[in-house]
């Protein structure tokens, strides 16, 4: 499935509203503060860009979950021999590089400079090889 287009009024800035909605933007001005309120349901839309992002994140929402349950059905059910079907179990295989894994989550954070990456990898290394006992 597609994604929902958004109205032409916030077309041109969806991706910055969708940062300042999740957190990934901090809000500089007073509209971009009412404007998370209002995603976060503390306040009423004011403006016509707050309407219309409300009503393109309903209608994305809407279709994040058609399109899920639609994947979830085809994973559930298979044909097997023309007019039978048997149910599949929806578990993936495990260790195969496609799968997801449940604790790799994005994180909104700067990866560091190479001098972090030599520290860390340097106190790894001498943790690992200190005596346990």
């Amino acid at each position: 499935m597609a994604s929902t287009r958004p109205p032409s009024l916030i077309a041109p800035y969806i991706k910055a509203l969708q940062e300042l909605e999740r957190g990934i933007r901090v809000p500089q001005t007073a509209l971009q503060v009412h404007f998370v309120e209002v995603c976060r349901g503390g306040a009423q839309p004011t403006t016509a860009y707050e309407r219309a992002y409300l009503a393109w994140r309903a209608r994305e929402q809407r279709r994040l979950k058609l399109e899920a349950e639609e994947q979830a059905r085809r994973r559930g059910v298979t044909t097997n021999r023309g007019d039978e079907t048997a149910v599949v179990s929806s578990k993936p295989v495990s260790r195969r590089w496609s799968d997801p894994k449940p604790y790799a989550r994005f994180v909104a954070e700067p990866l560091g400079t190479r001098e972090d990456f030599k520290r860390d990898s340097g106190a790894n290394f001498a943790t690992s090889r200190r005596n346990k006992l």
